[in-house]
């Protein structure tokens, strides 16, 4: 078993497109990368302009990270590869606690504490 200590508690996990990583976001108002065979952070995080990432996805073609924000009626999504910032999705009107891609990575869905789903088109 690997534990990884972190600052601040964490609300999301995704594991990197290569399996032997993992994203982790939380009340620190970043994205970190890790290591998953000893811990180590992988570069410099992806700063979320301080809103806690509470939701995770990326996509099956491997090309986006998107997260929903707490207390942010947003989603973010980022290029994973370059790790840069390429949408800033607003449409709801609460935090956005729920996120989910297609299988085609085509659409994303998301879903917020305003009681509603929205269908997106990547």
């Amino acid at each position: 078993m690997i534990v990884i200590n972190t600052q601040h508690a964490i609300y999301s996990l995704l594991f990197a497109e290569d399996g032997k990583q993992v994203f982790s976001g939380g009340m620190e108002g970043v994205i970190r990368r890790w290591r998953v065979d000893d811990g180590h952070e992988v570069g410099d995080p992806i700063q979320t302009q301080g809103a806690y990432a509470m939701a995770a996805a990326m996509s099956p073609d491997r090309r986006w990270l998107v997260f929903g924000l707490y207390q942010h009626p947003h989603v973010r999504v980022w290029d994973a590869q370059s790790r840069q910032k390429v949408l800033d999705i607003g449409g709801h009107t609460s935090s956005v606690d729920s996120v989910h891609i297609s299988p085609d990575s085509t659409k994303l869905a998301t879903g917020s504490r305003d009681k509603q789903v929205y269908i997106w088109s990547m």
